[in-house]
């Protein structure tokens, strides 16, 4: 009788970790989403300023959950965000002279991080 207990807690201890790395997920990607979509706005203004301090929001938003990210994505998918993240900022920093470069960062980014649901396997879509 011990041993259904112990079975039964470690199956709740599967799925209270599954279902917080759903919401973690989902949340990351809705919110990430929404920043990724001010700084583009900021870039199409030209207005670098505000476009580098929504990249500041998003590089913030992303290393806070990195912790989490890192128990279960590849490190590999980590460090390729990081490098958009990088590579984005340089480009930032080159103004217009760079647009079309920063363009092709972002939207690799944002399809990163708009399909990371999808990718993981657990979106809605992809359980049912």
């Amino acid at each position: 009788m011990k041993s259904f207990y112990i079975a039964m807690l470690l199956l709740l201890v599967v799925i209270t970790v599954t279902a917080i790395h759903i919401s973690t997920v989902n949340s990351f990607q809705e919110d990430g989403i929404f920043i990724l979509q001010r700084l583009d706005n900021a870039v199409l203004q030209e207005d670098f300023k505000t476009a580098k301090f929504e990249l500041d929001n998003f590089d913030e938003f992303y290393q806070a959950k990195r912790r989490w990210f890192s128990l279960f994505l590849d490190t590999a998918d980590l460090e390729q965000k990081e490098l958009h993240i990088a590579r984005i900022r340089r480009f930032l920093e080159l103004g217009t002279n760079a647009l079309p470069e920063f363009h092709a960062e972002f939207v690799q980014l944002y399809d990163t991080i708009n399909a990371l649901p999808y990718r993981e396997g657990i979106h809605f879509e992809v359980l049912f």
